[in-house]
């Protein structure tokens, strides 16, 4: 067998197909231009998972029914495919245990195995599992569970080492590369220079991304990608496609994920609903959940958005203008996943101590996102895409210079201090009445770059009703080059 030509696709999660149709796919087609390729697999491993962050008295039989999936997916393709729990013994397993038993609760963050940083590679998950930031790892029931994450990790990292080792991969392509054990995978790979694709859902309807040796949603390939395009005009029909792509938005659709929000508000009611006299301008402010800014370095910004609100609150104490901070409706948690409790907890606190000129709109109230942007004169959008949406409406935005979506706001936060920030809403304010082409174009090049460059459409796979898969084929053959020009430039990627 030519090692130089074969590829390990890591798919732990088997009820992840909508993600992992893109391995079956792509390793199918590179089967056509003469690789190798095999599956990893998990055949319930794991003492708990992302997959299992909700199912409660479910869990046994949705693990179970995740590695059926997964196996029976991949076997439609001719895939082979390898289970973690033949790379590791009983004995492995019990020493891997009584290290982590053994561990300080206090060293789980920074926790190594064997030189591994294990404790870090599992962090995001931990915390998108009880949606919690790292100051909340203290609590017993995180404790609990943060350490049976070490463990999983810990065997993930000792059995795909092995099977590294035996079957000797070219390449590797990851889902992810966020998730706990898909972290832990790029991770492998990128120590022993096998080079990684990663990829996920892309930002728009039927869209993916796919990037190389980096965790897929890091902001490194966005602002690559949007200073390529920055100073390329745009045609008409891409044009069309980004004001329709902000119309759309609003609607509820072309989102690639289930929408938050169902409802709307009619635009000439806000002011009214939010007992805001017509004269006054108003500074509108928009948060993201706390726990998702762990799940990336390229998030770590200089100040929480919760220590940005109390700032902003004491400085609108002497200023004439409104301020009104809309809560991300997630915050709340819905049907399957529980609320950020911290955060409204503290948002809370807050919004007891705001002045008469503060509105706090907290996360399960009616009030439109879009709504609020199309009354706003200026906006502060710290991580959110809500940013660029409002510089859309015709609103300066601006953001922390880590938001994924930078390059298309007015400009980004740089002094936290108090006098600072009021200095940065100053000249926000003072700017508003030049908003004009050029900001609209730099929006437009960086949304068509975000939206259509680094995100693409395939035409033998796509998604169905957001989380099911789509395979649009209806034999390999269909998958020879020429066919689908995205899955042809991930191909020629590889070799």
């Amino acid at each position: 067998m030519d090692n130089s030509k074969k590829i390990l696709f890591f798919a732990p999660f088997g009820s992840f197909t909508v993600h992992h149709q893109l391995d079956a796919v792509l390793s199918a087609a590179m089967k056509l231009r003469g690789y190798d390729s095999f599956a990893v697999l998990c055949d319930g491993i794991y003492q708990v998972c992302d997959v299992l962050a909700w199912s409660g008295e479910r869990s046994a039989v949705d693990c179970a029914n995740c590695a059926r999936s997964g196996k029976g997916f991949f076997d439609q393709f001719g895939l082979r495919t390898l289970q973690m729990r033949g790379y590791f013994n009983e004995q492995e397993l019990l020493e891997i245990q009584q290290w982590a038993e053994a561990l300080d609760p206090e060293e789980y963050y920074d926790a190594h195995w064997k030189g591994a940083p294990i404790g870090r590679w599992v962090i995001s998950s931990v915390c998108s599992f009880f949606r919690i930031t790292s100051k909340q790892l203290k609590e017993p029931r995180v404790r609990a569970v943060h350490k049976k994450f070490l463990i999983n990790g810990a065997l993930t990292y000792l059995s795909l080492n092995r099977i590294i080792e035996e079957e000797k991969p070219s390449h590797a392509v990851v889902f992810n590369g966020r998730f706990a054990p898909y972290r832990i995978a790029l991770e492998c790979c990128r120590h022993l220079s096998i080079p990684v694709i990663t990829h996920e859902r892309g930002w728009a309807q039927d869209t993916f991304v796919a990037y190389s040796n980096a965790i897929a949603i890091e902001t490194g390939p966005i602002y690559e990608c949007a200073d390529a395009w920055k100073d390329i005009p745009l045609q008409a029909i891409e044009i069309d496609r980004v004001r329709s792509y902000f119309i759309n938005r609003e609607k509820g659709v072309d989102l690639n994920v289930t929408p938050f929000l169902t409802f709307q508000t009619e635009h000439s009611q806000i002011r009214a609903q939010l007992r805001i006299p017509p004269e006054t301008p108003i500074v509108a402010m928009f948060t993201t959940g706390e726990y998702e800014l762990e799940f990336c370095d390229d998030f770590k910004a200089d100040i929480s958005q919760l220590e940005l609100i109390r700032i902003l609150i004491e400085i609108f104490r002497d200023r004439p203008e409104a301020l009104v901070i809309r809560h991300h409706p997630y915050i709340a948690g819905d049907e399957t996943s529980p609320p950020d409790r911290h955060f409204l907890t503290q948002a809370t606190k807050l919004a007891l101590n705001a002045p008469d000129n503060v509105r706090i709109v907290m996360p399960g109230e009616r009030l439109s996102s879009y709504a609020l942007m199309w009354n706003a004169d200026v906006t502060i959008a710290p991580f959110s895409m809500t940013g660029v949406e409002s510089v859309a409406r015709g609103a300066k935005a601006y953001g922390f210079y880590q938001s994924p979506v930078r390059p298309g706001l007015s400009g980004t936060f740089k002094d936290f201090s108090r006098d600072g920030i009021e200095a940065t809403l100053d000249d926000l304010l003072n700017s508003r009445s030049h908003f004009g082409v050029e900001d609209l174009s730099r929006l437009y090049r960086f949304q068509s770059s975000f939206i259509s460059r680094l995100c693409s459409i395939y035409r033998s796979f796509g998604i169905k009703d957001l989380y099911h898969y789509e395979i649009k084929v209806n034999k390999f053959d269909d998958l020879r080059p020429g066919k689908d020009p995205a899955l042809d430039r991930l191909c020629d990627h590889i070799e």
